[in-house]
């Protein structure tokens, strides 16, 4: 078996070994310096990874793959030298290399893996080869000190995230083959002012001067920034296409719109108010989740949604579904249903008034907002759907109602300041986890015979009394004896 050693600092390669095994120098702390020969055809997995003193390293020019992790927290690394073969830079080979400011990839590497350069926060150049054709997801991750970044135009898959929290980064250049983008590409890029795609690129476009991606066949603006400037010709907003765009301000969606996909607008904490046009028909889930929106308007001449009232939200004017909402939401009468994510991560009031028209609440309709302290669900209520509620920290008041038939999964999780709760007659179902990890839950009490799932109270640490109708209690001793047998008491 050969042997792998560090004298004087040097990493010894014995000769005529072909692959660098699986953290053949993993930890090593005296290493500073690898010369690979041109003997190795491949390097394992975590093969050199936290060897934290290590400064430079050139890679022969028989190597054709660096595998996962190969080089990661290499914190000293400053100078890298890629060999003539190399055809993958393995996912994550290089992350969180710190003091890497440089790197030239040459013309035989085609694919750049899932973030082979994640977290490089010294990183300022890149200078490409002419055989990269996919860059990976995430494959620049937070690479905080990159400026410019020009896709060369042998590229045709660009990942999701690939520029995720470059905080520098100001000037984006599309090349010409590029026929894929994936989601979240400018995440948390809030320097980003110029976006340009090659002006022969067959797939996308930045038609005149938008500062963003659009498809140029759908018309659907695929990736925008904090200056971009939505065209009149586009026809929908993807997913995700300003998802984390922190810079953005202020857009205006222009009329020729008719499709906003899920999580468009998700997590642009500085947009204040967002007007949907008359031509939208179709609008996903989440599109201003996690924001702080002041204001929602549609259009009044809009067919499909509305916003009555001056409510500040977005109704589906056929089923009456509020389906995105803001911290200035009032819920107006008539409303039947509030959707999925809705007012997800949304500083809402204290205590939200429901309508008494108001019958069922989706899933993640309300999920993580911290700023919710008491509901009293009305009377017309049914169901309650999975994870309606989930996360919302500070919420400790919670009334049922007297109508509810349904609490879905983990409705009510991490719930950490509810204390006391009661399960009204008319419940039938509880389903799993409904109230997990309600860690200051102290007191429950059911008014009537009720179905449960599994783990309805997990890890709800301060429960001390669950009680129940005298008449019930060899029932709900059975069903729930494995679980929380002591703590049912009669009443």
């Amino acid at each position: 078996m050969a042997k792998f050693e560090v004298i004087d600092g040097i990493a010894i390669i014995p000769d005529n070994v072909e692959h660098i095994p699986d953290d053949a120098f993993l930890l090593s702390e005296e290493l500073e310096q690898v010369v690979i020969p041109d003997t190795v055809r491949t390097i394992g997995s975590n093969a050199f990874a936290a060897c934290t003193n290590l400064r430079r390293v050139v890679i022969g020019n028989s190597v054709t793959e660096i595998g996962t992790f190969a080089f990661s927290e290499c914190k000293s690394l400053e100078s890298v030298t890629f060999g003539r073969s190399l055809n993958i830079i393995g996912n994550y080979s290089f992350l969180y290399c710190e003091s890497l400011k440089e790197i030239i990839i040459p013309d035989s590497v085609q694919e750049v893996g899932h973030g082979a350069f994640s977290r490089c926060k010294s990183l300022e150049f890149v200078i490409w080869g002419k055989g990269v054709v996919a860059i990976d997801d995430y494959a620049f991750e937070m690479c905080s000190s990159l400026v410019d970044m020009v896709i060369p135009d042998s590229v045709t898959n660009v990942g999701s995230g690939v520029f995720h929290k470059n905080s520098s980064l100001q000037r984006v250049i599309i090349g010409k083959s590029v026929r894929f983008i994936g989601r979240d590409l400018f995440s948390y890029c809030d320097s980003l002012t110029e976006i340009v795609v090659h002006p022969k690129n067959k797939t996308f476009d930045s038609r005149g001067g938008c500062n963003a991606i659009i498809n140029t066949l759908s018309d659907t603006l695929v990736a925008g920034c904090g200056v971009t400037v939505i065209p009149e010709s586009v026809k929908s907003i993807a997913e995700h296409a300003f998802a984390c765009c922190t810079a953005l301000t202020d857009i205006i969606i222009p009329k020729s719109v008719y499709a906003i996909g899920a999580y468009a607008f998700s997590y642009c904490s500085n947009l204040k108010e967002l007007v949907i046009p008359s031509l939208v028909e179709s609008i996903d889930i989440g599109i201003v989740a996690y924001t702080s929106l002041t204001r929602l308007i549609v259009d009044e001449s809009n067919k499909s949604f509305d916003s009555r009232g001056g409510c500040n939200a977005i109704i589906n004017s056929r089923t009456n579904s509020l389906i995105v909402g803001c911290s200035t939401t009032i819920i107006p009468e008539g409303v039947e249903s509030i959707s999925y994510y809705a007012f997800s991560g949304v500083d809402i009031p204290a205590k939200i008034l429901f309508p008494s028209t108001l019958k069922e609440i989706y899933s993640c309709a309300f999920v993580e907002c911290d700023t919710l302290q008491s509901i009293t669900l009305p009377d017309s209520v049914e169901v309650v759907q999975k994870m309606a509620f989930a996360k919302c920290s500070r919420l400790v008041d919670v009334d049922l109602g007297s109508s509810l038939k349904t609490i879905g999964e983990e409705a009510f999780g991490d719930c950490v300041s509810l204390r006391e709760l009661v399960i009204p007659a008319s419940v039938e179902y509880i389903d799993d986890c409904a109230f997990a990890h309600c860690s200051s839950l102290s007191r429950v009490r059911f008014e009537q015979m009720t179905r449960v799932g599994d783990g309805v109270f997990y890890e709800c640490s301060m429960l001390a009394k669950i009680e129940v109708p005298e008449a019930f209690i060899p029932i709900y001793e059975l069903d729930m004896r494995e679980e929380y047998g002591e703590l049912i008491k009669a009443y």
